[in-house]
């Protein structure tokens, strides 16, 4: 009984993160790094629609901005602007649906 639940589950885990491979162990093997893949793309997915958003509110092109933190503020700055942004990543998140994401990982 419990070797089957065992089976079941891998055979979930491995399909859901679209893990590749034959046999089984091969698969199981490829997880962590579709994990990672999931992972990087979802950040780039988040990132993406966070810049549309900003463009689409503010109506100024965010490709014409330098990249990164203000040189002024120092690391307390910098989480202050991340504290300040939570909401929005927070809201993100519950309209972007998981599957969705990990889905075009391999598209």
């Amino acid at each position: 009984m419990q070797l089957e639940s065992l089976q079941s589950t891998v055979n979930v885990t491995v399909d859901v993160v679209n893990a590749s491979g034959s046999p089984i162990d091969v698969r199981i093997q490829d997880i962590p790094t579709h994990v990672q893949e999931i992972a990087l793309h979802g950040i780039h997915h988040g990132a993406a629609v966070a810049l549309t958003a900003t463009q689409v509110q503010t109506g100024h092109d965010p490709h014409t901005m330098e990249v990164g933190f203000p040189t002024d503020d120092g690391p307390e700055g910098h989480e202050d602007l991340i504290e300040d942004f939570t909401a929005a990543a927070e809201a993100i998140v519950d309209i972007t649906p998981a599957q969705d994401v990990v889905n075009k990982v391999f598209d």
